[in-house]
């Protein structure tokens, strides 16, 4: 398992170094640069361990170090996985209003970046401190448009269709939950009813691929 969790974390970090690369000039950077922006990208991850170890501040300024690497070589991207960072800390300190000026930051940066899929996770940030401070129609707004992305990406060539799936389920849960929290039953209902109908089409895609699979490997024998 240790080793499954391993490599899984390698692969991120190596997404996240190819993510926080400037775009239309990659090629271009040296080497010392390249490896500046690697650094901030462990250092991103390394801020994300001590938020989940307990360490907010901590947390907070190795982000922030993380910043002034990436900023120093126009990485949108990864500043605004930082700045998100930063905004997940906050809003588990029940702090939505810092929260909220992190993750608009973080939206500019994506927008700039022209990074769809990250615009997609900053709205959904942006609803739950929106939500925290009890400002529904923001809410609202900000998961509709992350719902926006995910089903805009799903329709691309190359994307991963069932992390967006996911992600599509998990926002509209968050919208459920938002008009049911209101009282408005219908909606809520109707939300649900399709958050259930995505949830069987997705188990069953997973298990005729299981299926699929196993027909295709031959049996082992016993002993």
């Amino acid at each position: 398992m240790k080793r499954v969790l391993g490599f899984f974390c390698l692969v991120v970090l190596t997404v996240g170094i190819v993510m926080a690369l400037p775009s239309g000039h990659a090629q271009e950077l040296s080497e010392a640069a390249q490896a500046e922006i690697t650094t901030a990208v462990y250092l991103n991850q390394q801020a994300y361990d001590q938020y989940r170890n307990g360490d907010g501040d901590g947390a907070i300024a190795t982000y922030r170090d993380a910043i002034a690497l990436f900023r120093a070589h126009d990485a949108y991207g990864g500043m605004g996985n930082s700045f998100n960072g930063i905004g997940e800390v906050h809003l588990a300190r029940r702090e939505p209003k810092q929260a909220l000026e992190q993750f608009k930051t973080a939206l500019e940066l994506f927008e700039r970046d022209q990074n769809v899929l990250y615009q997609g996770y900053t709205h959904q940030y942006l609803g739950e401190a929106y939500g925290d401070l009890r400002e529904r129609d923001h809410a609202l707004q900000a998961y509709q448009t992350a719902l926006d992305r995910f089903q805009q990406l799903q329709s691309e060539p190359g994307q991963d269709v069932s992390a967006l799936q996911t992600s599509e389920i998990l926002t509209r849960t968050a919208i459920a939950a938002l008009h049911f929290q209101a009282g408005q039953y219908p909606p809520a209902l109707q939300d649900y009813q399709t958050v259930l109908a995505l949830q069987i089409a997705k188990t069953h895609k997973i298990g005729s691929a299981y299926l699929k699979c196993k027909k295709r490997t031959p049996a082992t024998p016993l002993g």
